[in-house]
């Protein structure tokens, strides 16, 4: 009878260690996980903020591209209004240059005629 319970004690023991070991292989599987887990949701995060970096510079870089382009158009912009301006100078000039032409061939033509008479 001793002998049985002996045998039955020690198979107890070996379905608890069995148990036992089922359970920290479990244990030790769910915490692998979690690290998996973690490792990943840390590579996700740290992609997601070089995406956002890059979206940062890429938006950066096309302000300062439009600003770029405004100046030009400024530049441009007055570049013709420069133009514009010396083209009514030389008109302005040019009528001058006419109405002076015209008032000496008159000045002219007067003196001739008094000379004639």
């Amino acid at each position: 009878h001793a002998a049985k319970t002996a045998a039955d004690e020690q198979r107890i023991a070996a379905h608890v260690a069995r148990a036992t070991a089922e359970q920290q292989r479990d244990e030790a599987h769910a915490a692998k996980t979690a690290a998996e887990e973690g490792w990943h949701a840390a590579h996700v995060a740290r992609a997601t903020a070089e995406q956002q970096r890059d979206d940062a510079h890429a938006a950066k870089t096309a302000a300062e591209e439009e600003r770029d382009a405004a100046r030009v158009a400024m530049t441009t912009t007055e570049q013709r209004r420069d133009e514009a301006h010396a083209a009514k100078t030389a008109a302005d000039e040019q009528r001058i240059a006419a109405h002076v032409a015209r008032a000496t061939a008159e000045q002219q033509r007067d003196e001739a005629h008094a000379a004639k008479t």
